[in-house]
């Protein structure tokens, strides 16, 4: 996927679920979170790390390891918004 699409669909969905493939394990993994930073005061109030992100890769905030991850963009292989996916489960 590339970035501009990525930026696209987290910014129309807010919080989403990522699927990509692990550069280390290769392995098919998710990850929960957003890149709006300034959505919630429990985010807006974390420190956010002043590492360099690496080009092609974007800084999002992970809800389910409540930590900020370097998301390799181009290893994303589907982006869902969590309330679609929340509703799934709801019956």
């Amino acid at each position: 996927m590339n970035k501009d699409k990525f930026v696209k669909q987290m910014n129309v969905y807010g919080d989403a679920v990522v699927t990509y493939r692990s550069p280390v394990s290769k392995r098919i993994k998710y990850v929960v979170g957003t890149l709006d930073f300034n959505s919630s005061p429990y985010i807006a109030n974390r420190r956010i790390p002043s590492s360099n992100v690496k080009g092609g890769s974007t800084l999002m905030f992970c809800w389910d390891t409540d930590t900020f991850k370097q998301i390799d963009v181009g290893a994303v292989q589907r982006v869902e918004a969590l309330s679609k996916v929340v509703s799934r489960g709801v019956r």
